[in-house]
């Protein structure tokens, strides 16, 4: 299995924190084919609706090498023809415990994935979602 959360944050996906988020984008990011950041914010829609944009995240990375998504990202702002991420996070209003949360994405994608990890990380009432998922044997996956 690869460790994309070490690869990215120099730690192990379970031993992220808030900070190691926070100072992870205090430098521009531009999202790749290993990594995907995903913004929580009312435009996107309600939970279920911004959930959706994750788990399709997910869904690609299961059918392509794997990597890091991140819900909870900074806006994205185009700089010159990029989109770039840096600065203040957008946190997820409301939990939903690991378990849960796998179920769903689970439930959601066919065939039923496996090696998709996630980190929920607290800060006050709000929240981080740092996904990590490995390629998938089974491909192509598909949501919904």
């Amino acid at each position: 299995m690869d460790n994309y959360s070490h690869h990215y944050f120099g730690k192990d996906l379970d031993a992220l924190t808030h900070q190691d988020i926070l100072d992870f984008f205090n430098t521009e990011k531009e999202e790749s084919d290993k990594i995907e950041f995903k913004t929580y914010h009312p435009t996107y829609g309600n939970f279920n609706k911004n959930l959706e944009g994750v788990i399709r995240g997910i869904c690609a990375f299961l059918n392509s090498n794997g990597g890091i998504l991140i819900w909870g990202a900074p806006m994205g702002q185009s700089i010159d023809d990029r989109l770039v991420f840096q600065g203040a996070l957008s946190l997820v209003n409301q939990l939903i415990e690991k378990d849960t949360l796998i179920s769903k994405i689970s439930d959601s994608i066919t065939p039923l994935p496996v090696n998709i990890n996630v980190q929920i990380i607290e800060n006050g009432r709000n929240y981080l979602y740092v996904f990590e998922v490995q390629k998938s044997n089974y491909s192509p996956h598909q949501f919904k």
